[in-house]
C-alpha cells in the first residue's frame, strides 16, 4: 500500500516501448540507403560513485543517442577504430536522478551526426542512480517491510498476517529461483510484489483475497504497485491490470481497472483504492475510502467512506507524483502545489506549515524530494533532506503523533547532501521507512513484529555499541514489607558505566530474569516490585541511532545475601516527650545505628507518616488539648532501607483550663473589708471544660477557695495596699494560669 513517489516513466518512455519489437533485427533505412542495426547487448552497470552504460558497437555508426525515460539526455561518439561488435562503455549522468526510483534507458545508433540515419532504440535497460551503500528501493506493509538491495536480491523483515497467525514475510522456498534480475518491490498489506528485469511479475503473502494470484496474461510489466487487499502492475502500453479485492464496509469487492484507462505513467495502491497518472498530468482514482483497512490494524474513527474520486480542483492539471494511504490520497502539481484529499480525522490530510512554506516558493529548489501516505498518517522529504511526518499511527492500545523521532537524527541539517539525510519514503500500516544519502535504511513507528529493526546487511553503520558494564545498585528502597519478612518488595536503580558507539548510542534495552522490561535513554533504570528473597539477574544491551545491538551484558544478580550491605538501621529507642504543653510538645529519641550511616528519621502520628527529619527529635506543633498520640519513629539509611517503626509512645495533651477575667475590687462600707468580684471563665471551645472552683491569692499568697466568683477579706488595716489574684480549676484539678496582679488599697 504505501506509498511512494518513486515511480518509474514519462510518457516518451512508453512511446518507445510500444514501439520495441525485437532486439537487434530491426533496421532503419533513410534516402542514402544507410542500414544501421540496433544496439545489442546494452547493460547498465553499477558503481559505487556513477552508473555505467555499455553496448555492442554497431557497424556504420558514428555516434549513439542515450534516452532515460524516452527523453535523449547524452549522446556518444564512437571511437575511430572500434570494430563493430566491440564493446562501448559510456559514463551516464545521474546528478538529476533520485534515488529508490527506477528509470528506463535506451540507445540508438546514428550515421554521421543522426540526421542522415538512426537506427531503433535498443531495448529497455531499467537503471538507478548510483549508492554508497546496500540498498536501492524500500517498501513498508501492514506489520513486515522489504527492500531492494543493490545486487538485486530482496530482504525482508517483520510478520506477515495470513489471517490466522503471523509467519515470516520472506519469500517461500518455491518462488527463490524465480527472484533474480530484481528492478522493483512492492509491499501490500499482508502480501509482497516484485517485478523481475524481463517484466515479470512475482507475489507472496496472504492471498485469501487473490492479491497474490498474479494474472496469466500479465507480461511487460514495468511498475507495481500493492494496497491492503490488492494489487496492480502497469505495463509498457500504458495499460494497467489489476487483482484481489478491496473492502468496502464489511465486503470484499473486485477493484476493476475502469475502462479506457491508458498511457498511464505511474500507478499506486491503498487501503481501498487505486490511483494512477497518465502521460498528460491528469490522474484517475478508483475504488474507495473504507470504513476499515488492513486487517491486523483498527481504522481510525469515523472514517469518510465513498468514492475515492479526484476532487474537481485537479481534474485536468499537471500532477507530476502521485501516493496512496489508507484512506486517503496524495498528488502533487507541476507547479510543486502539494494536495491531499480523503479521510482526515487523525490529521493526515492537514499539510503542516513547514510543508506550505517550503513549496510556497513553487522553487524546485525548495520542492519536496519524497512523500508517501501511510494507513493515518502522510510523511514528506524536504528539500534539505529532512523527514516532516503528520497524522497518527496505532501503537496497539491508542493513535499517537507518527512525528519523526528525534533519535533518527533527520531534523538538523548539517549539508543538504549529508549521508545520513534522507531521500525516499516508504508508509506502511503503522511504521514508515526511510532510505538515506548514503544508502542505508531506518524507520520508526509500531515495531510490535519487528517492521522498523533494521537488518544489519541494510544499515550504513553495522557496528555496534560496547556492551554495558561496570553495574553498581546505586539505591535500594523499600517499597513494602519490614525487610526481615517474605513479603518484602524493593525499588533498585542500578546504573553502569556508559556504553560507546562510532556515531553514538541512543539507549539501552533492558531485561530483566530473561525477559525485555524497559528501554532507557541513560545508562541507569528504575527497577520496581523486586523480590529479593530469590535471585533477579539483570543484562543489558546498548543500542545506537541504527539500531544496532550491542552484545547482552553478564548478568548482574540481585539478591538478599547480595545486598548485605543494605542491611536496615537499628530501630529507634527510648521516645520521650519534652516541653508538653496543651497544644505543643518535643518528641525525642536515642540515635540509630547502622552499617552504611543512617541518613534520617522518618516520624509516624497515629500510623500516619508525619514527616522526614535529619536529627533525633520532631516538635509537634497546633494540637488540640486533651487529645491522645501514638507516636513512633522508623530509621532509613543512604541505601533508602528504612528500619521497622520504634515501639510506640502514646501522649495526652493536658487540658486547658480558661482564665477568671474582670477581676475588680470594692469596699464593702464595714471597716477593714474589700470585696474581690471576677467573671466566670467560659471555656475556650477546644475542650469541654467545667469549672469547679477558684483559688484567690493576696500579695502572691493563697488564701482561699471558693466556688462562686467572689470573696471578702477581712480584718485589713485601712489605708494599706495589697495585690489580688486569682485562678480558675476543673474538675479533674486542672488549674488555669493566675491572673495578673490588681491592687487596691483598702478604705
Amino acid at each position: 500500500m504505501n506509498k511512494h513517489t518513486r515511480r518509474m516513466f514519462s510518457l516518451g518512455f512508453f512511446v518507445v516501448l510500444c514501439l520495441l519489437v525485437s532486439t537487434s533485427t530491426a533496421v532503419y533505412a533513410d534516402n542514402a540507403s544507410q542500414i544501421l542495426a540496433v544496439p545489442t547487448d546494452v547493460q547498465y552497470v553499477v558503481s559505487a560513485s556513477q552508473g555505467q552504460l555499455q553496448w555492442r558497437a554497431v557497424a556504420g555508426a558514428f555516434s549513439y543517442k542515450i534516452f532515460v525515460n524516452g527523453v535523449v539526455v547524452q549522446t556518444a561518439s564512437q571511437t575511430e577504430g572500434v570494430a563493430a561488435g566491440q564493446n562501448i562503455s559510456v559514463t551516464l549522468a545521474t546528478d538529476s536522478w533520485q534515488l529508490d526510483r527506477l528509470y528506463a534507458v535506451e540507445v540508438s545508433a546514428c550515421a554521421a551526426t543522426c540526421v542522415m540515419a538512426e537506427s531503433m532504440k535498443s531495448n529497455i535497460v531499467f537503471a538507478f542512480k548510483p549508492t554508497v551503500g546496500p540498498v536501492r528501493m524500500i517498501d513498508a506493509g501492514s506489520t513486515h517491510s522489504i527492500a531492494l538491495k543493490a545486487d538485486g536480491t530482496i530482504v525482508t523483515w517483520g510478520r506477515l498476517f495470513n489471517g490466522q497467525t503471523f509467519v515470516d514475510p520472506a519469500p517461500p522456498t518455491s518462488l527463490l529461483p524465480e527472484l533474480h534480475s530484481i528492478v522493483a518491490i512492492r509491499a501490500g498489506g499482508n502480501h509482497n510484489l516484485a517485478l523481475r528485469r524481463d517484466g515479470r511479475v512475482f507475489a507472496w503473502g496472504a492471498s485469501g483475497k487473490g492479491q497474490t494470484t498474479v494474472p496469466v496474461n500479465l507480461t511487460n510489466a514495468v511498475e507495481i504497485a500493492a494496497g491492503a487487499y490488492h494489487s496492480l502492475a502497469l505495463r509498457s502500453d500504458g495499460t494497467v491490470l489489476s487483482w484481489g479485492r478491496y473492502l468496502s464496509g464489511n465486503s470484499h469487492l473486485t477493484l476493476s481497472v475502469p475502462t479506457g484507462l491508458n498511457q498511464v505513467t505511474d500507478i499506486d495502491a491503498g487501503g481501498g483504492q487505486a490511483i494512477a497518472r497518465r502521460a498528460d498530468g491528469t490522474i484517475a482514482v478508483w475504488g474507495k475510502f473504507t470504513s476499515s483497512v488492513l486487517s491486523a490494524i483498527p481504522a481510525p474513527s469515523n472514517p469518510t467512506v465513498g468514492d475515492a474520486s479526484v476532487p474537481t480542483s485537479l481534474t485536468g492539471v499537471g500532477i507530476t507524483r502521485i501516493a496512496a494511504g489508507g484512506h486517503h490520497l496524495l498528488a502533487m502539481q507541476n507547479n510543486h502545489a502539494l494536495h491531499i484529499w480523503g479521510n482526515q480525522v487523525e490529521g493526515q490530510t492537514t499539510i503542516p506549515t513547514i510543508i506550505s512554506q517550503d513549496l510556497a516558493s513553487a522553487s524546485s529548489a525548495t520542492t519536496l524530494r519524497d512523500f508517501a501516505a501511510g494507513n493515518a498518517y502522510s510523511a514528506a522529504v524536504r528539500h534539505n533532506g529532512t523527514v516532516v511526518a503528520w497524522g497518527k499511527f496505532y501503537d496497539g492500545s491508542k493513535w499517537q503523533s507518527m512525528a519523526v523521532p528525534s533519535s533518527l537524527n533527520l531534523s538538523t541539517v548539517s549539508a543538504p547532501n549529508a549521508p545520513h539525510l534522507a531521500v525516499a519514503l516508504a508508509a506502511g500500516g503503522n511504521h514508515a521507512l526511510v532510505l538515506r544519502r548514503d544508502g542505508s535504511v531506518t524507520g520508526w513507528g509500531r515495531n510490535d513484529q519487528g517492521q522498523t529493526t533494521i537488518p544489519t546487511e541494510l544499515k550504513a553503520d553495522q557496528i555496534a555499541p560496547t556492551t554495558p558494564h561496570q553495574f553498581v545498585a546505586h539505591r535500594v528502597l523499600l517499597t513494602s514489607g519490614v525487610f526481615e519478612t517474605g513479603s518484602d518488595r524493593y525499588t533498585l536503580e542500578l546504573r553502569w558505566s556508559p556504553s560507546t558507539d562510532n556515531v553514538g548510542v541512543r539507549g539501552y534495552n533492558v531485561f530483566l530474569n530473561g525477559k525485555y522490561f524497559s528501554f532507557a535513554s541513560t545508562p541507569s533504570v528504575t527497577l520496581t516490585q523486586l523480590d529479593l528473597s530469590v535471585d533477579q539477574q539483570v543484562t543489558v544491551s546498548a543500542v545506537d541511532n541504527e539500531q544496532n545491538r550491542s552484545a547482552l551484558s553478564v548478568p548482574f544478580v540481585i539478591n538478599r545475601e547480595t545486598y548485605r550491605q543494605y542491611e536496615t538501621p537499628q530501630v529507634p529507642t527510648q521516645l520521650r516527650v519534652s516541653q508538653l504543653s496543651a497544644n505543643r510538645f518535643v518528641l525525642q529519641w536515642n540515635a540509630s545505628v547502622d552499617n552504611v550511616g543512617v541518613r534520617g528519621y522518618n516520624v509516624f502520628r497515629n500510623g500516619l507518616y508525619v514527616a522526614s527529619v535529619a536529627g533525633t527529635s520532631y516538635t509537634f506543633q497546633n494540637l488540640v488539648a486533651n487529645s491522645t498520640h501514638h507516636l513512633s519513629v522508623s530509621a532509613w539509611d543512604d541505601n533508602r532501607f528504612r528500619s521497622p517503626r520504634s515501639s510506640l509512645l502514646t501522649v495526652v495533651t493536658p487540658h486547658v483550663v480558661p482564665q477568671p477575667t474582670n477581676v475588680r475590687a470594692t469596699a464593702t462600707g464595714s471597716a477593714g473589708q474589700v470585696r474581690l468580684l471576677w467573671d466566670a471563665p467560659q471555656t475556650n471551645g477546644q475542650t469541654a471544660v467545667t469549672i469547679s472552683g477558684f483559688n484567690v491569692y493576696r500579695n502572691g499568697l493563697y488564701v482561699a477557695s471558693v466556688t462562686s466568683p467572689s470573696y471578702t477579706f477581712t480584718g485589713l488595716v485601712a489605708g494599706q495596699t495589697h495585690n489580688y489574684q486569682v485562678l480558675s480549676y476543673d474538675t479533674q484539678r486542672n488549674r488555669s494560669n493566675i491572673t495578673m496582679p490588681l491592687a487596691f488599697r483598702t478604705p
